[in-house]
């Protein structure tokens, strides 16, 4: 019973820390290059998607051979998105301000997934180093 628990606050802490960053960026601008306004407007959602891709990520180590290619997928999400906010943010992209608006907003969302997934899976392999597999 006590080992239970001890795993149930793992996983919550492994998913509520990438969850909350979402949120920091509306107080302190983590992505000073992005309207403010998007990120007013979509915390909610892409905090409860890094919620889920955290928790996600968390539990693939134990449930099947997920090698590190949860925490290169999940870093390689976050790099291309920051990337393309940065092409779209700085008019290297050439797209209707519709278009732009679109994709910085999923861009802003994935950014935050994927970097929830790579926590995710590292807070597993660090607390539980002889489960699942995390090579």
């Amino acid at each position: 019973m006590r080992e239970a628990m001890s795993d149930l606050l793992k996983q919550i802490l492994s998913a509520l820390i990438p969850a909350c960053l979402p949120y920091m960026q509306t107080v302190w601008p983590i992505l000073g290059f992005i309207n403010p306004q998007i990120a007013d407007d979509l915390w909610p959602i892409t905090a409860l998607v890094a919620l889920v891709a955290g928790l996600g990520a968390y539990h693939l180590p134990r449930h099947m051979n997920a090698s590190s290619w949860v925490l290169i997928g999940g870093l390689v999400i976050t790099l291309s998105s920051i990337a393309w906010m940065l092409a779209i943010t700085h008019g290297l992209v050439n797209l209707t301000p519709a278009e732009q608006s679109y994709t910085v907003r999923l861009s802003f969302l994935l950014c935050f997934a994927g970097l929830a997934m790579a926590f995710g899976w590292t807070m597993f392999c660090f607390m539980n180093p002889p489960k699942g597999s995390c090579k």
